[in-house]
């Protein structure tokens, strides 16, 4: 099967890539003369479609804004990873004398951020914890949990969860932001000018 050529799932036999079809037209495959600016014309249209992968996974990460809107229950907001470098959050309503149950930090810590109503945290092993908005919750790791809405109103919190650091992740985050600017302006330099080879390369392919 030649280069640039993929096997069709139906017939078993081969089928050209846009990109391929795109090649062989530029390589002379077809009886069409092109003209310098067409050829670059579609140069250019070929590199960008093939880069276009590349584009989807560079700054998966992005800041957001997301409406707090839950009819009921637990609304996830963010969901990890890649959404977020591993934390996760969601809006919470909880209908009077309702609770979300019992479930463990594990490995991560959590805090609730109360915006309305009143509830109370049930901690295994420790007394409960009452809270009334506005107030902050904070629940440290490995610690199985319920929260409970003692009020006659719906409790509205959003919940925060991030893995814990460690004694070493801390030290190690102290020396990475200590060359955190450096760091980010040579990679924004090495990014631009991955890019441009990497277009080029493709540039070069196509119209030779």
């Amino acid at each position: 099967m030649a280069r640039g050529q993929t096997a069709d799932p139906k017939t078993g036999g081969p089928r050209y890539t846009v990109l391929a079809v795109g090649r062989r037209l530029l390589q002379g495959g077809s009886t069409m003369k092109l003209t310098v600016p067409t050829r670059l014309a579609i140069t250019l249209l070929l590199c960008s479609l093939a880069l276009l992968p590349l584009a989807s996974q560079v700054r998966l990460r992005q800041p957001q804004t997301l409406p707090l809107q839950c009819a009921e229950g637990d609304c996830p907001l963010l969901q990890g990873i890649p959404q977020t470098a591993g934390m996760r959050s969601g809006f919470v309503r909880l209908k009077p004398r309702a609770s979300v149950g019992w479930h463990t930090t594990g490995q991560n810590e959590e805090a609730l951020v109360v915006l309305h109503g009143r509830g109370e945290a049930l901690l295994e092993g420790q007394p409960g914890r009452p809270f009334e908005a506005p107030m902050l919750v904070y629940i440290p790791p490995a610690t199985r949990h319920n929260v409970t809405n003692t009020g006659d109103a719906p409790l509205e919190y959003v919940y925060v969860v991030a893995p814990a650091a460690t004694v070493k992740d801390k030290s190690k985050g102290k020396a990475q932001n200590a060359n955190g600017k450096a760091t980010a302006a040579i990679g924004m330099i090495r990014e631009s000018r991955s890019w441009f080879f990497t277009f080029a390369l493709c540039a070069l392919r196509f119209a030779f």
